[in-house]
């Protein structure tokens, strides 16, 4: 199997992250954002590039509140409901966040930069043990990389405003909180 050009695949995703975030920002001037992400398709042929409103991530985190809520007071009704309570409450795709993981982002799939290095990996083998250790070490590198360029200095950015990837329809798991409110 030919080893894969890791740095080629980030190179590639961070020059096209920033001419997308770049053009997304001039051309949503007035909007408040609250997220940005990385969404790593099923194949591993690239990257989708996601953008959140303040106004539809709060909407998307009280809807899901509103959804564990229902879910417990149904659960915790039954006589057994505490034998599952840790597992039901504890669980990551039940925990109630102040903002939104799961739910859809209001700009989805805004871009979709193709990277055929990582999807060539993926179909050589039906074993890539390093692919998902190496995709989220390169989507660290992009991230660190599009901060330090000020990638998203053109962007009006809610405090705090998250960056984030997630795999296929997995969690989006936050890598970068800027703008952080001051606390003295």
């Amino acid at each position: 199997m030919v080893r894969p050009d890791w740095s080629a695949a980030e190179k590639t995703l961070f020059e096209r992250s920033l001419v997308i975030i770049r053009q997304f920002a001039a051309e949503h001037p007035d909007e408040l954002f609250d997220s940005y992400a990385f969404t790593v398709d099923s194949v591993y042929a690239g990257v989708a590039l996601n953008f959140d409103t303040l106004e539809n991530s709060l909407a998307e985190a009280q809807r899901n509140e509103r959804y564990q809520i229902k879910h417990r007071n149904q659960l915790f009704a039954t006589e057994g409901g505490w034998q599952n309570a840790r597992y039901s409450v504890s669980h990551y795709t039940n925990r109630v966040d102040d903002y939104n993981l799961r739910g859809p982002f209001k700009y989805d799939l805004v871009a979709f930069v193709k990277l055929p290095i990582w999807e060539d990996y993926f179909n050589s083998s039906e074993e890539c043990p390093e692919l998902e250790g190496r995709i989220i070490e390169s989507l660290w590198r992009v991230v660190d990389r599009l901060v330090s360029s000020e990638a998203f200095k053109g962007m009006r950015l809610a405090s705090c405003f998250r960056i984030a990837f997630s795999f296929h329809d997995d969690e989006m798991i936050v890598l970068r909180i800027l703008n952080w409110p001051r606390v003295d």
